[in-house]
Parts: C-alpha cells; structure tokens; sequence
C-alpha cells in the first residue's frame, strides 16, 4: 500500500516525473543506460494499458494554464481509485524555452508550490494539497515553434 505522505514516496515521485521528463527531452540518453531503458519500457506497458488519451488539454487544479496559446500535441491520464490521478501532456510553444522555465517558477511560486528540483530544462514542484508537477521544456525546429512543453502532473484528491 502506497503512504502518500511520506517523503520515501514523495522523492519516488520525483524520480519517476524526472525520468519521464527525460525520456522525452533526450530519448539518446535513455538507449546508452539499461536501467533508465527498463523504466522507460515498463512505462511504455503501463501507458498502453492504462492510460487513456486526452484529445485535448485538461485544466489541472492550482496550476494556471502556460499563455500564449500554445498548441496542444498530445496527452494521456491515468485515474487510480485510490484518488490519485496522473496527467501527462505536451504543447508546441511560439516562446523560448527560457522564456517558457521562466514563467513556470513564477507561476509556482505564486500558486504556492513547493520547488523540489529546478534545472535548465525542468522543474518539479509540490503543491500544499500533495499535487505533484514537472515540467519540461526543449528546443525544437518546426517552425514557428520554439520549444516543447511536457507537463506531468500527479493529482492528489482531497481526503473526504
């Protein structure tokens, strides 16, 4: 049984948020180390078996929404019973990916959350209620995008 209140847990979250985070910022790195190659694999199981796709983006509580219309490429959920809920989605963006880091720690620092690792390329935070986020950004060419945005977001529901 999961102990969602422990840091055990917490940092696990990380880890798993990082290594997503990862996989789609440097799939290169993933091939040169097997034990990250493992996890992205069983996570590539799990996605195929539980996760079901958004055909658009979803508004996750008290995370304000990145502006200036980015474009929506894909996304997928995963709901437990146990009011835990994992949201995964991913953007094109018009900004830099400077411009784009810059504007998730402050949105995180205005809506209360918790930064737990910043980087050049991702962050991850906590929120008060137990929500989890992690947020990461590259450079792409596709014009007039420049840069992509994946956030990974784990719910947590409130205790009734």
């Amino acid at each position: 049984m999961r102990k969602t209140g422990s840091k055990n847990y917490a940092l696990s979250m990380v880890a798993l948020s990082l290594a997503i985070v990862n996989f789609h910022l440097s799939s290169a790195a993933f091939s040169q180390n097997t034990n990250i190659a493992s996890l992205t694999n069983t996570y590539k199981q799990k996605q195929k078996q539980d996760f079901s796709r958004l055909k658009e983006p979803v508004d996750l509580p008290d995370l304000p929404a990145f502006p200036g219309n980015p474009k929506f490429v894909s996304g997928a959920t995963d709901p437990y019973p146990d009011g835990i809920g994992h949201y995964q989605m991913s953007f094109l963006s018009q900004e830099t990916g400077e411009h784009v880091m810059d504007w998730y720690k402050n949105a995180f620092s205005m809506y209360k959350w918790k930064v737990i690792f910043s980087g050049a390329n991702s962050i991850t935070a906590q929120h008060k209620d137990g929500h989890m986020c992690t947020i990461g950004v590259n450079s792409v060419i596709k014009k007039p995008y420049k840069s992509k945005i994946l956030v990974y977001y784990r719910l947590q529901e409130a205790k009734k």
